[in-house]
This record gives C-alpha cells, structure tokens and sequence, in this order.
C-alpha cells in the first residue's frame, strides 16, 4: 500500500484545516504545547536545590532565585515552530488553489469567447473588430437617428459595427 493511501481518510479533515490556518496554527499550538508538558521538567531554584514554595513570592530567595527551565521553554518553541510550519503549508495549500481555481477561469472564459465567435462567423453576424456576435440596435442619436444596424454585443468594451443591410442572416 502506498503512502497515498494512507492519507485517504485525513483528506477531509487537511482540507478543512486549509479554509482556517491561522486557527488551525493556534491549535496546533496548544495541542503540542499539551502534550509535551510532561517532557518539562520540575523548576528549581538557581543552585539546583528543590523548593516547595516555587512560585510563590519570595521563592529561593536563600538560594539565587528560581532558576530558568529550559525544557519549558524548549516545548514552547518547538510547539511554536510546529505551528508556523502548519499555518505555512496551508497557506501554500491556498494560494496554489486560487491559482489554478484562477488559471481554470482563464481557460473557461477563452473556449467559451472562442465558441461565441466561431458561431458568430457561422451565421455571418460576427464583428469586424472583435469577431463576437453583432445584435440589431437602433441608431438614438445623429443623422442615423431611428434607423436599425448592426453593432457589436460587446459595447462598450468594443464599439464595432456594419450597416444593417451589410449582414446576410443565416438561419440555425
């Protein structure tokens, strides 16, 4: 069985975590730094001996103070760093989805323009500039006004046109 096939059941649950990785980082976060309490060890004072008032005010006061914990602080950056890689993943994740959700959409709208135009070309409507289909308009204003033509079904991304007697309609 291949590593693939291992992963099948996580699926659902990665593809969750993606939509939210700056939670599912602070998660992370507090699970690993749960579960690795019992790797830290018990605080003692500066000079190693163990005190049962650590914590309290005045604690070790006879013996340096309390000393660091090393293996706290160990937990906690590993805990940190566990966090940031996840949170790095998933954003990853994302961006690579949006940018083929992205290159997807290009290459919808490019067939479906390609489409339009060759049955545009087919009926003999197609524009002069753009080759998208010409719709019957009819002139509102100039020395036109009130007579029928042919302009682009674009406009007014694209201002082409032809006389309405220029188009020989074609019958589906």
């Amino acid at each position: 069985m291949n590593g693939k096939a291992n992963l099948l059941p996580l699926r659902p649950v990665i593809n969750a975590l993606a939509k939210h990785p700056v939670l599912s980082a602070i998660v992370t976060f507090f699970i690993l730094r749960i579960a690795g309490s019992p790797l830290i060890l018990p605080t003692t004072c500066r000079d190693g001996s163990h005190s049962s008032s650590i914590g309290r005010q005045g604690a070790c006061s006879w013996h340096g103070g309390i000393g660091t914990n090393w293996s706290a602080l160990l937990v906690t950056i590993v805990s940190a760093a566990a966090a940031f890689a996840l949170w790095s993943f998933l954003e990853n994740k994302n961006e690579q989805k949006r940018k083929h959700d992205r290159e997807m959409a290009k290459i919808r709208q490019a067939e479906m323009e390609k489409a339009i135009k060759e049955d545009a070309d087919q009926k003999g409507v197609a524009c002069p500039k753009c080759g998208f289909p010409l719709r019957t308009r009819i002139a509102r204003r100039g020395r036109y006004k009130g007579k029928e033509f042919w302009g682009c079904s674009r406009y007014p991304s694209c201002d082409g046109m032809k006389p309405f007697a220029d188009v020989k309609q074609v019958e589906p």
